[in-house]
């Protein structure tokens, strides 16, 4: 059969063309048709819990209603498996995504009212915004945890950090008070009422907030400086992790030493603002093995690493600093993210 007919006709290309186009346009407007579907129904579904909240909206005391029964809702879920629809949700809300595509966040966790903490943060952030709050989700990493909560700006312009996972609220003399407020009082060592992590339910747990004083925050988008002061014995080595297909190790033992938790990836993870450095204090070989051979979109350090395998290999100076610059990280479009996670770390002092 001659090249380009199927049964003796030949498919004009012009006719091809549109044919392409109109299923483009079929596929953009499932796209649109979706969108405002879901966010019409987080909506409805946000306004249905908010009637069942304070009623004055314009009160500290709704605030702190709402992000208790947010608390609640999320861990009456606990235990739940992610459904369809959640699993989506990066990518119907992905960054790179074209604003009049992307789905509005928090949208897909009202929905739920199901997962992580920073599901409940935006959940609450949806919330405050259909009540007329400007909210934000807001990350908070110490030295040995990190968390996410919603940041809003209360009644007469007050700001007011209200975590929605562990119904917590810093309060000062009675007042809802916001993050750099209570860092410095904590700093200063103030004792309640000028300080006060008020637990807002039964299920409440202060436990993230023993090291405020030494803890970094910022809102999503805006710019997060994490830093690890590595010390190792003359001689020594240490790993971080074990070679078991996982990362989540990796920053539980990063977090004990009290480097932060955030060293199980390489690329851009959880905020491209985010730069995340390491000092070293003698001299070192500092080799992070990751779980598949690198990616060179995800190495986001202006000192270019020895690649082997899996491995990406540094030599670092005594005082010499090492930044991932985790906003310079290229994007994987089939896989809709920016970073590969990394199985375990060695560390070794050199002579």
């Amino acid at each position: 059969m001659p090249h380009g007919m199927q049964g003796g006709m030949r498919t004009p290309l012009s006719t091809v063309a549109a044919v392409t186009a109109i299923l483009a346009l079929i596929g953009l407007g499932g796209l649109l048709a979706v969108k405002h579907g879901l966010q019409a129904m987080a909506r409805s579904r946000a306004e249905a819990f908010l009637a069942r909240s304070e009623p004055d909206r314009n009160s500290q005391a709704f605030l702190i209603d709402t992000t208790r029964r947010v608390h609640e809702a999320f861990r009456a879920s606990e235990g739940r498996p992610f459904g369809l629809l959640e699993r989506l949700r990066p990518y119907l809300s992905n960054a790179i995504l074209p604003g009049f595509l992307r789905l509005r966040p928090g949208a897909m966790d009202v929905i739920a009212m199901h997962g992580h903490c920073d599901n409940s943060a935006r959940a609450l952030k949806f919330m405050l915004e259909e009540a007329g709050y400007r909210a934000w989700q807001f990350n908070m990493v110490s030295p040995d945890m990190a968390h996410t909560v919603t940041l809003a700006e209360g009644p007469n312009g007050t700001t007011c950090l209200l975590d929605p996972m562990f119904a917590v609220a810093p309060m000062s003399n009675g007042r809802l008070i916001g993050p750099r407020q209570a860092r410095e009082l904590a700093r200063a060592g103030a004792k309640p009422p000028e300080l006060q992590w008020s637990l807002l339910a039964p299920s409440s747990s202060a436990r993230f907030y023993t090291r405020f004083a030494d803890t970094s925050f910022a809102r999503q988008g805006s710019q997060l400086v994490l830093r690890a002061e590595v010390t190792l014995p003359a001689g020594g080595r240490i790993a971080l992790g074990v070679p078991d297909g996982q990362s989540h190790d990796v920053s539980d033992a990063a977090a004990k030493r009290g480097w932060t938790p955030h060293w199980h990836y390489i690329g851009n993870k959880f905020d491209r603002s985010w730069d995340r450095i390491m000092t070293f204090h003698q001299k070192t070989r500092l080799v992070l093995h990751l779980l598949s051979p690198p990616d060179e979109r995800f190495i986001t350090t202006i000192d270019r690493p020895e690649i082997k395998g899996n491995e990406l290999i540094y030599t670092l100076d005594k005082g010499e600093s090492l930044l991932f610059d985790d906003g310079s990280a290229g994007r994987d479009w089939l896989r809709l993210h920016s970073f590969q996670d990394v199985d375990f770390i060695t560390l070794e002092a050199l002579p």
